[in-house]
C-alpha cells in the first residue's frame, strides 16, 4: 500500500509541477502568475488532497497606508533637489562577508546609474536640464541591528528617495522593517531567502530567484524529468541552509517522497574526517539523489567526501554553487552536480551582449549573477523614479506597476507576484568538465 500511495503522490507532482507553459521573450502573461502564490506548483500545496485551505495568502496587491504627512514622508521640498540620491546597502568593504558578491552587486549598479546620466539623469515633468544621479554607498556588516544605522543616515542625513540592497537576509529584514517606518522602498537583487516578501511589507521589490523558486526548479528536475524517489538532504547549519532548503523537502514530502535522510554540516569546519562520516550516513540510506544547499566552501568539501564514499547518486544543489569559486574549490569532484543559478551567461539575447560587452570594458572582466540582477534592479529602480517622480511613495506605486507587466532585463525576463517577488523561471546548469552547461528555460518549473 505505501508504494501505491508514493507512486500516486508522485503522480501528482509531475503534472503539478508541469504548470502551463510560459510565453516566450519578455512579456510573460500576469495571469498565469497570480493562479497561487508564489507560482506555486499544485503538488506543493498543503492538504490539497482534503480540502481547500482556509485563506489563501498574497492573491491581491497590499496598498500603501501612510500616516504621515505626504513631507514627513517623502523628504519633498519645494525647490528642485541638485541631485538624486539612491542608497545602496551590500557587503562592499573587504573585510564584510560576502564581499565578492557586494563588490559585483556595486559595480552593476554603478554601470546602470552611469548610463542613465549619460541619457540625461533625471527629468522633472516641468522641464528643464536633467538632475544626475547619485549613488550614496553603505556598507552591510551583516551585524544584528547595524542596517538600521545604515537605513536611518540614507534617509535623514543623506535624503535618498529610494535603496537598492542587500545580499545578507537578516540585514535586509531589519532594512525592510525601517523602510516600513520612514517609507523607503528598496529593490533588492541579492537576497534569496524566501520569508524577505511573505512579512507583506509594501516597500520592497525582489528581482532575484528566492529559494522557493530554486526548490521548485529542482523538485522539477528531480521528480519529474529524473524519476528520483529516494532523496537524501544535507545542508550548512545556518539561516541559508535552514530556509532554503524548507520549501523542496515540503514538495519531496507531500509528492510521498520524503527524503531518507536529513543532515547538516557547519560551513566552517573543513575537516575531511568530519565530512566522510557525513558521507557514510548518507550512503547506508541507498539514495538516487542527494541535494547540497549550502556556501561555496563548505558545499565543496561535502561535495568532494560524497564523491570520496563512491555514493552514485546524482547531486544537485542552490544558486550559491553555481560559481566559479566553487568550481575551483570542489575541483573534479564538481562534475555531474545540477544547480539552480541566478543567471544563464551562456544566452545570446542582445541585451545581455551588450550588458556584458560594455560590463568588460568598464571593471575588465565578465558580469556575475550578481552584478547583472543589480543592473536590472538599479534600472527598475531608476525608471520607477523617473515615472512616480521625487515622491517616495510615488516611487513605490510606480515599481508596483511592474508586477503586472513584468520586466526585461539583462538577465532575463522577470515578473512578478502580487508580494513583487521574482517568480519568473529559474536557469538550471549540469557541471561538465568543470564548467556549467546551461539547460534551456521551459516554462514548466
Amino acid at each position: 500500500m505505501l508504494w501505491r500511495l508514493r507512486l500516486i503522490g508522485i503522480g501528482l507532482l509531475l503534472s503539478g509541477l508541469s504548470g502551463a507553459q510560459l510565453p516566450g521573450g519578455c512579456a510573460p502573461t500576469p495571469a498565469a502568475a497570480h493562479l497561487r502564490y508564489a507560482n506555486m506548483p499544485l503538488a506543493a500545496v498543503a492538504f490539497r488532497h482534503f480540502a481547500k485551505p482556509y485563506h489563501e495568502w498574497y492573491l491581491s496587491p497590499e496598498t500603501l497606508r501612510l500616516d504621515r504627512t505626504p513631507n514627513q514622508v517623502t523628504g519633498e521640498s519645494d525647490r528642485a533637489p541638485q541631485q538624486v540620491a539612491i542608497g545602496l546597502l551590500g557587503p562592499i568593504k573587504k573585510s564584510a562577508r560576502g564581499h565578492g558578491f557586494g563588490l559585483a552587486m556595486l559595480e552593476g549598479a554603478q554601470l546602470a546609474v552611469e548610463q542613465a546620466n549619460a541619457k540625461g539623469g533625471f527629468h522633472l515633468r516641468s522641464g528643464g536640464a536633467g538632475i544626475p544621479y547619485v549613488l550614496r554607498l553603505h556598507n552591510d556588516a551583516a551585524l544584528w541591528g547595524s542596517s538600521a544605522n545604515e537605513i536611518a543616515d540614507m534617509v535623514f542625513r543623506q535624503h535618498v528617495w529610494a535603496m537598492l540592497g542587500s545580499i545578507n537576509a537578516v540585514s535586509t529584514h531589519v532594512a525592510l522593517r525601517v523602510a516600513l517606518k520612514v517609507g523607503l522602498p528598496i529593490v533588492n537583487t541579492g537576497t534569496s531567502d524566501p520569508t524577505l516578501t511573505e512579512t507583506r511589507v509594501p516597500w520592497l521589490l525582489r528581482e532575484f530567484p528566492d529559494d522557493r523558486q530554486q526548490g521548485y526548479a529542482l523538485a522539477n528536475v528531480i521528480f519529474r524529468r529524473r524519476k528520483l524517489t529516494r532523496i537524501a538532504v544535507l545542508v550548512s547549519v545556518s539561516r541559508y541552509g535552514r530556509l532554503g532548503i524548507r520549501e523542496f523537502v515540503n514538495v519531496a514530502r507531500r509528492a510521498g517522497a520524503p527524503p531518507v535522510a536529513e543532515l547538516e554540516y557547519d560551513p566552517a569546519q573543513t575537516n575531511p574526517n568530519s565530512a566522510a562520516r557525513l558521507a557514510r550516513i548518507i550512503a547506508a540510506t541507498h539514495p538516487q539523489a542527494v541535494v547540497l544547499w549550502g556556501g561555496p566552501r563548505g558545499a565543496a568539501v561535502q561535495l568532494r567526501a560524497l564523491r570520496a564514499a563512491h555514493i552514485q547518486a546524482a547531486v544537485f544543489g542552490g544558486s550559491r554553487l553555481c560559481t566559479q569559486r566553487f568550481l575551483q574549490a570542489a575541483g573534479a569532484a564538481a562534475n555531474g552536480l545540477v544547480v539552480t543559478c541566478a543567471l544563464d551567461p551562456t544566452r545570446t539575447d542582445p541585451r545581455w551582449r551588450a550588458f556584458r560587452r560594455e560590463f568588460e570594458q568598464r571593471y575588465h572582466r565578465l558580469p556575475d549573477a550578481y552584478a547583472a540582477r543589480a543592473y536590472d534592479g538599479m534600472n527598475i529602480l531608476i525608471g520607477a523614479i523617473q515615472r512616480g517622480g521625487l515622491s517616495r511613495p510615488g516611487i513605490m506605486e510606480a515599481l508596483k506597476n511592474y508586477e503586472m507587466k513584468g520586466y526585461c532585463g539583462v538577465s532575463g525576463p522577470s515578473f512578478f507576484d502580487y508580494t513583487l517577488n521574482d517568480i519568473a523561471p529559474v536557469p538550471v546548469a549540469r557541471v561538465e568538465h568543470r564548467q556549467f552547461k546551461f539547460e534551456k528555460i521551459s516554462g514548466g518549473q
